[in-house]
């Protein structure tokens, strides 16, 4: 599974494919996702290579390949897609086995036993070509047994504790997606909707709240479910809550029944669910450590009770809390200090990160650089213009890919300003090599070897970003979205979707710091700073929440020209496809998801790291 840029598959006949004896190797697996199948078929693998059987060998890394195909159920467009790519090149999708293979691969799905390796087959034999309508049939009951023989007990999860059922609802979405297509909406088989049926009962049953969510929006979605029995399951679900359950997943269950009542005209129990939906926001205020996380999680509360209508009395009672926190939040953001050893760099990480849980993984990842000291760089530059008197004489000009001058830099002045600048255009050097050091051999050996074993998605993230006082309440889908892009090494998405927030995130930040980020326009009118105007205008407000040194990194690689300055490319379309992948743009997607993680290390162990877990399974 070597990545490559032009995939070349190998065609297998439907001969080689049944003598492989796949029934057999597999007819004692109870696993239940694809992780489970992957492991027996690459021992088998490594016999077959051992006792010179070339043809089995093929065979079982060409399914070991279909397998590793990541599925995203989110993506009704493109469902599929590579566990793993980089600049060099990726691993297998599945339109990688259009044509003849995919042929092969419908009648080959027919004959297998396991449903997981047939579900697999079929989907991916129908996705490829929505003619065989009989294949998408058999990818849907395959995924309905999966399903029925997991609630039963006939198979279970590879990893994590099988009473989540988030990965079962990815498969019902998957299911009744298929399903949607292949046969009239109004005559589905009813063995699937008992299936959908059945894993809503349960995951009220298991307190799965989250998959409890996902279940009642597919079938609300495909109109097998009706609002009364949604509500219904929702009103027992959250009245069997416990003290260690998570809020914002029982959050977005009592959303479900304010959006269900509201839809049904029960305006006092839509009511009821609002002040609920309020209760969970203050239930996080409780569970967080500093003021300024504090101070994000009663601003949701207030936006939400002023979308809701009335409650004035709570909405000043709250502000009055609020603004004693933003005064006491100055403090929560601050540089971590981290102390690597460079020597063998990219081996390091590589070894470092294979041994980690996924909360750890996503902790480390966040603090593998930590920004580099103002004074450390000014010191260094003052050495290396004495080495080299040049640097210090003239002054330069900066042309961009089309030849167009697009700034200047002076010589080194006595006066105070003339010297921060001329500072700035020396760091440039030194940062993009230092940019590039860390990319090399910290995020990109650690991003590697994670996905090859494990594909990071959007969701884990969630706990991340609705705790951080970072992310402004309607931006978590958005961040989210972006950790995960640059986790799976879609550096293109990742960089237009974190590039462009990080001025509102800002801006945020010191508004809940009780700092006034607007300005006042000759108009009389007020408009939100940007990116430049808070650095030149706000630099020491910035810095007493942020750190000196953290807001020198944000200067010169996001707004200072002649460097990157990356707000300015990404605001004005100029930011190219291969600059996403330049150790500038990855690093700065990076230092995005420092910034959002910075506040959150003192709860980590105790909040987010087992939520990211509960995400996980």
């Amino acid at each position: 599974m070597s990545g490559k840029k032009e995939t070349s598959i190998e065609i297998i006949s439907l001969e080689i494919l049944r003598d492989a004896g796949i029934n057999a190797l597999l007819a004692g697996n109870r696993g239940s996702d694809i992780f489970s199948l992957t492991k027996p078929l690459r021992e088998a693998q490594t016999e077959a290579d051992e006792n010179s059987d070339e043809k089995r060998s093929k065979v079982l890394g060409f399914l070991h390949d279909l397998l590793y195909i990541h599925l995203k159920v989110d993506d009704r467009a493109e469902p599929f897609g590579p566990m793993w790519q980089s600049p060099e090149g990726r691993t297998c999708t599945a339109s990688d086995f259009r044509g003849e293979q995919n042929a092969i691969l419908a009648e080959f799905a027919d004959e297998i036993e396991h449903p997981v390796l047939r579900a697999r087959l079929a989907d991916i034999a129908w996705y490829n070509d929505r003619k065989r309508g009989d294949t998408g049939k058999l990818a849907a009951m395959a995924y309905a047994e999966t399903i029925q023989r997991r609630l039963a007990g006939e198979l279970h999860r590879t990893h994590g504790d099988g009473a989540h059922l988030l990965d079962l609802a990815d498969l019902a979405q998957r299911m009744m997606h298929i399903t949607a297509r292949v046969y009239k909406t109004s005559a589905l088989p009813e063995d699937l909707v008992k299936v959908l049926s059945d894993l809503f009962e349960a995951c009220i049953k298991a307190r799965s709240y989250v998959a409890f969510i996902k279940v009642a929006e597919i079938g609300l979605a495909y109109k097998k479910f009706e609002w009364e029995n949604v509500l219904a399951g929702a009103e027992k679900i959250v009245s069997s809550t416990e003290g260690q359950d998570y809020p914002m997943a029982i959050q977005g269950v009592w959303e479900l029944a304010a959006r269900g009542y509201g839809i049904i005209d029960d305006t006092d129990n839509q009511k009821r669910a609002q002040l609920e939906i309020v209760n969970q926001d203050l239930k996080m205020r409780d569970q967080v450590g500093q003021a300024s996380a504090e101070a994000h999680w009663v601003r949701m509360a207030i936006d939400k009770l002023r979308q809701f209508g009335g409650n004035k009395e709570r909405i000043a009672e709250l502000r009055k809390e609020l603004r004693d926190l933003e005064d006491a939040s100055l403090d929560d953001f601050g540089a971590i200090p981290l102390k690597l050893d460079v020597s063998e760099l990219a081996t390091g990480t590589i070894k470092v990160f294979e041994s980690l849980t996924l909360s750890d993984i996503l902790l480390r990842f966040a603090f593998l650089n930590s920004p580099q000291s103002k004074v450390e760089l000014e010191k260094f530059i003052d050495e290396s213009s004495e080495n080299s008197v040049v640097s210090s004489l003239f002054a330069a000009s900066y042309a961009d890919r089309d030849g167009k001058v697009y700034a200047h830099t002076n010589a080194k002045s006595d006066s105070e300003e003339g010297k921060a600048d001329w500072y700035k255009a020396q760091s440039i050097m030194p940062l993009e090599i230092h940019r590039r050091h860390v990319v090399a051999g910290l995020i990109e050996p650690a991003r590697q070897t994670v996905m090859t074993n494990f594909p990071i998605e959007q969701r884990y993230f969630l706990p991340i970003v609705h705790n951080s006082p970072f992310v402004q309440n309607g931006y978590h889908h958005t961040f989210s979205l972006g950790f995960a892009r640059l986790w799976q090494g879609d550096f293109v998405s990742a960089a237009n979707l974190l590039i462009p927030q990080l001025e509102n995130a800002i801006r945020y930040v010191l508004k809940n710091a009780n700092t006034d980020s607007t300005k006042m326009m000759s108009d009389l009118t007020q408009d939100d700073r940007s990116l430049s105007s808070l650095i030149d205008h706000m630099r020491e407000d910035m810095e007493k929440v942020f750190g000196e040194n953290l807001v020198h990194e944000i200067d010169l690689l996001f707004n200072y020209r002649p460097g990157p300055a990356l707000r300015h490319q990404a605001a004005h379309g100029k930011m190219t496809d291969g600059q996403c992948y330049s150790p500038d743009v990855i690093y700065a997607c990076w230092l995005i998801y420092h910034i959002t993680c910075l506040p959150l290390v003192k709860n980590w162990q105790s909040l987010i790291g087992p939520e990211i877990e509960l995400q996980a399974f």
